[in-house]
């Protein structure tokens, strides 16, 4: 990879790494599994496991649910007891937080604990989140919004406190289908929304034309963010290619264009459109 290209590549990932964790850990169900296992639990020792964040309280699992546990650092230790024991050990990491991978698996086969892949995690895990005053998650900073527009209150509320990563704030809408369309292009007037740029990114792969003049605005105005403007650019082409490079080649003209995510999302529509992702796929 070339230096410039490194450079880019860098500079892209910093700006998409999102936290959309923060301070609870979730504990998968904990039940005793029938029949045959192949546990190091000893038969004769009781099932009797709990489980302990750094120096809280030890708590016994739930069964059917999930359990949360509040944190209240970057890089937490988990302890699982067996009866008055502490047999197992480990760090969440700061990495594994933020990226949303904050499910504690318990493997009913071998009674085993794991940090749940970020893919399991949705599957595995199911604690509820703390609203703020503000009507966010609690880890949304104070100064972010979350807007719900339109008759899709549940959808919206999926997105804003189940978004385990960027892929999947965007799937979240994008499964949802062009009946969200509308109720996006409102939602990304708010400058302040919450995981906006998984917001326009999904407005281009649901590929309804309706969406173009919502997009074209965040485009065309130069007050808006870098990043946001390059994600309505590519939004724009993925939806009707021939508007995305008229639109690309009239940035590139502009003597004044800074050297920025936009001037390079403006170069990668002309000339390499192949990396421009034009379906949702899970990362």
């Amino acid at each position: 990879m070339t230096k410039p290209r490194a450079l880019l590549v860098g500079c892209l990932l910093a700006l998409l790494a999102m936290p959309v964790q923060a301070d609870i850990l979730c504990f998968s169900p904990v039940e005793k599994k029938k029949g045959d296992i192949a546990s190091d639990r000893p038969w004769w020792k009781p099932f009797d496991y709990r489980v302990q964040v750094d120096d809280g309280p030890v708590v016994k699992p739930e069964t059917e649910s999930s359990t949360s546990y509040e944190i209240d650092n970057d890089r937490p230790l988990v302890k699982i007891h067996l009866g008055n024991k502490v047999v197992e050990s480990f760090n969440v990491t700061e990495d594994q937080l933020s990226s949303g991978r904050n499910c504690i698996y318990f493997n009913s086969l071998y009674e085993t604990w794991s940090i749940a892949k970020l893919w399991q995690v949705e599957k595995l895990c199911s604690c509820e989140i703390e609203e703020s005053k503000s009507g966010c998650p609690k880890w949304v900073g104070d100064d972010e919004t979350c807007p719900i527009v339109g008759p899709h209150e549940d959808i919206w509320r999926e997105f804003y406190f189940e978004g385990t990563s960027e892929a999947h704030l965007v799937g979240i809408l994008v499964f949802a289908g062009p009946k969200m369309v509308p109720s996006i292009m409102e939602v990304i007037e708010d400058r302040k929304m919450y995981a906006r740029r998984y917001a326009i990114s999904a407005l281009g792969l649901l590929k309804q034309a309706e969406a173009l003049p919502a997009l074209t605005e965040v485009l065309s105005d130069e007050t808006e963010t870098d990043y946001f403007r390059s994600d309505a650019l590519q939004a724009i082409y993925v939806i009707d290619a021939g508007a995305g490079q008229t639109a690309a080649s009239e940035l590139l003209n502009n003597p004044n264009l800074p050297d920025d995510m936009l001037k390079r999302a403006a170069i990668e529509v002309l000339d390499h459109p192949e990396r421009i992702p034009q379906e949702w796929k899970r990362h």
